[in-house]
């Protein structure tokens, strides 16, 4: 019949799969966090708005 062997190294394939299925989904959520970002976390900061245009220029009036 069967050896130890064959049940050994599915054994190990089927701990190899878990592991990396494990990986690809703290990946994806890495991923998530990176673009998205927590909202509620303690390390998120507040957005500074960024804007493109100049300054408006004053001219002060002498009266």
């Amino acid at each position: 019949m069967w050896g130890s062997e064959p049940f050994s190294s599915l054994v190990i394939e089927l701990v190899a799969l878990v592991f990396s299925a494990v990986f690809y989904y703290g990946a994806l959520k890495t991923k998530y966090r990176a673009y998205y970002g927590e909202p509620n976390s303690i390390w998120a900061l507040p957005v500074i708005k960024v804007s493109n245009k100049l300054p408006e220029k004053t001219v002060n009036s002498v009266q």
